[in-house]
């Protein structure tokens, strides 16, 4: 997670890489647990208008901390404990997107190191 405030990366984090919008019911919980846990600090920066905005920003505990797409209360969920076929789906597109952008990128850069 960068260091923008939780709505500014609801809304750029899925544009960046072509997905929907993250809605502010998942963002906020998933935030509130991770700060819980002690994963991120937040600060409190000038805002547009009066109110100040709230930046969170991982911790090395929260870098270093797996994450989990689903949870039952405060606990993160395996794979093998998800047992909604739909919501069994999300870590394996998750898992081949990621694979198809790397591979994307290891191609684009590739050619554009040789056209330098």
């Amino acid at each position: 997670m960068s260091s923008l405030p939780g709505q500014t990366n609801r809304r750029r984090r899925p544009t960046a890489r072509g997905h929907q919008a993250i809605s502010h019911g998942t963002l906020c919980p998933a935030i509130k647990r991770m700060e819980k846990a002690g994963l991120p600090r937040r600060e409190a920066q000038p805002g547009i208008a009066a109110a100040p905005r709230h930046v969170p920003s991982l911790t090395e505990e929260g870098l270093d901390e797996p994450s989990s797409f689903f949870y039952r209360g405060d606990k993160p969920l395996a794979a093998a404990e998800v047992d909604d076929p739909f919501r069994q789906g999300v870590p394996l597109i998750a898992r081949a997107t990621s694979k198809a952008e790397k591979a994307w990128l290891d191609r684009t850069i590739a050619e554009l190191e040789c056209g330098a």
